[in-house]
């Protein structure tokens, strides 16, 4: 069959240094007077001419053997290095003590925050601790924390980019930051800030809210005011109308020449008028219950029944002593 592996000589030579210490060109010369390393040579050899005895296929198997006890290996050593990192060790965790000694400080470096938010303490753990480590080497096997660490500190270092952080930064803007970025943060750490921290006031979103609140409260006042100047113009209409069929009124015997002018909003004045003002009641009726009825009317008459609309009517026929909390004379 042809051979999808490595040239079958370099795999014998990768299988036979299985479990041997790495051998340096020139070999034979390097051992000689060193009785362990000869030995384990010698091994290597003999394991060496044994594999050439074997077929393509048992090859093969032996090399993805050794793949799986490699990679085994290195999780073990990965495990045992992150068990035995500092980052993990009971003295690099944050207490109580830790939390609100820094919670008191005025400011946290950046590495400061990102330490306290994995719960360590930044005095035995911080970027020259984890440095000299040696985990963070590319040819190191991950560590979970490792990860953990340098995804926060590439966001970080993008928020500080665009504004969003400073290095150093205010402890109380960070872990708001953190808490918009669904980042956990010891709750003891967050306790601690919010008693003894500065308030940090986010000035740009507090405007946004003002404005977004003012930009409503006008468009309610411009659609009032439009709904006002239509029932202002209506009663500048009615009120014409009423002076024209008062000059025209037929005198006594004679019959009208024609009906009153009215439209259904007119009618629905003259109808509030009688209800709650003509007669007038003592003390006056309260416009919480003026409006609602002028509202039913409407609704009754198939128009909109605009609140604003209501309410203008009400203003415009109230009296001008109108007060429905105290009674006259």
């Amino acid at each position: 069959m042809e051979w999808k592996f490595p040239e079958r000589n370099v795999l014998i030579r990768l299988i036979a240094r299985k479990n041997l210490i790495n051998i340096p060109p020139g070999l034979p010369r390097a051992v000689k007077g060193d009785r362990d390393i000869e030995v384990k040579y010698n091994e290597m050899i003999a394991y060496q001419r044994l594999l050439e005895t074997k077929s393509n296929e048992e090859l093969a198997g032996l090399f993805e053997e050794e793949k799986i006890k490699q990679s085994e290996k290195l999780r073990l050593e990965a495990e045992k290095r992150e068990e035995e990192a500092v980052f993990n060790q009971s003295y690099a965790m944050a207490d109580a003590n830790v939390y609100e000694h820094y919670a008191k400080m005025e400011y946290w470096t950046m590495d400061e925050a990102i330490i306290l938010s994995f719960g360590r303490n930044p005095e035995v753990v911080n970027s020259v601790t984890i440095a000299n480590s040696g985990l963070l080497k590319p040819s190191t096997p991950t560590s979970t924390f490792i990860v953990q660490y340098t995804n926060l500190q590439d966001l970080t270092k993008r928020a500080v980019s665009f504004k969003k952080l400073y290095d150093p930064v205010i402890p109380s803007l960070f872990l708001q930051w953190a808490k918009k970025k669904d980042i956990c943060i010891p709750q003891p750490l967050i306790d601690m800030v919010d008693k003894y921290g500065t308030n940090y006031i986010d000035w740009q979103e507090h405007y946004n809210q003002l404005k977004g609140q003012h930009d409503k409260l006008l468009n309610e006042w411009n659609k009032l005011v439009k709904d006002f100047e239509w029932l202002r113009n209506d009663r500048d209409n009615f009120k014409a109308k009423v002076a024209e069929l008062d000059a025209n009124q037929p005198k006594d015997g004679q019959e009208p020449d024609k009906p009153r002018y009215s439209t259904p909003l007119i009618a629905i004045m003259d109808k509030a008028i009688a209800e709650f003002f003509d007669p007038r009641r003592n003390p006056d009726a309260k416009k919480d219950e003026v409006v609602p009825w002028i509202k039913e009317q409407m609704t009754a008459e198939k128009m909109r029944d605009s609140n604003n609309m209501a309410t203008a009517i009400f203003t415009i026929i109230m009296p001008p002593d109108h007060d429905p909390k105290k009674r006259r004379g």
